[in-house]
């Protein structure tokens, strides 16, 4: 997820589209809660303005770079922050989404929590849970 904002206040949010307010044509930008997946719309401007809190200067949301981020990971159910020791490797490596069938990706290590597999959408880059396959076997890295 390369869109994953830091409020000032401290919660972590996906930027998902831009969009227009049909009523006066000003910018928006519609984002997600990664806590508890609520939808937001904000002004652009607003969104991405400098605030002044005391006499410190900040920015409103400070985009992560998905390098640095690993909290941008994210139960769905237990909303525990997954990080390496929630890695797993697959035997054999499979196929698991249909984008992976489609185009014979298979993965040979994935993140796993609540028994199910985490995956990220290659085309909306929103979180995707799947049941894991029966067929494999998982090993913890």
């Amino acid at each position: 997820m390369n869109n994953v904002y830091k409020h000032f206040k401290g919660g972590l949010y996906e930027l998902i589209y831009n969009a227009t307010l049909e009523s006066n044509m000003q910018e928006m930008v519609v984002y997600k809660s990664l806590k508890d997946e609520k939808i937001w719309i904000r002004p652009k401007k607003e969104f991405f303005e400098t605030l002044i809190i005391g006499s410190k200067k900040c920015s409103r949301f400070t985009k992560i770079n998905s390098s640095d981020n690993k909290s941008n990971l994210i139960c769905s159910q237990c909303k525990k922050t997954l990080d390496d020791k929630d890695l797993y490797s697959l035997e054999p490596n499979v196929c698991i989404t249909e984008y992976d069938k489609k185009y014979n990706f298979k993965r040979s290590k994935v993140v796993i929590c609540c028994d199910k597999i985490r995956m990220v959408n290659p085309n909306t880059h929103e979180q995707c849970w799947y049941d894991i396959p029966p067929e494999i076997k998982i090993n913890k890295i």
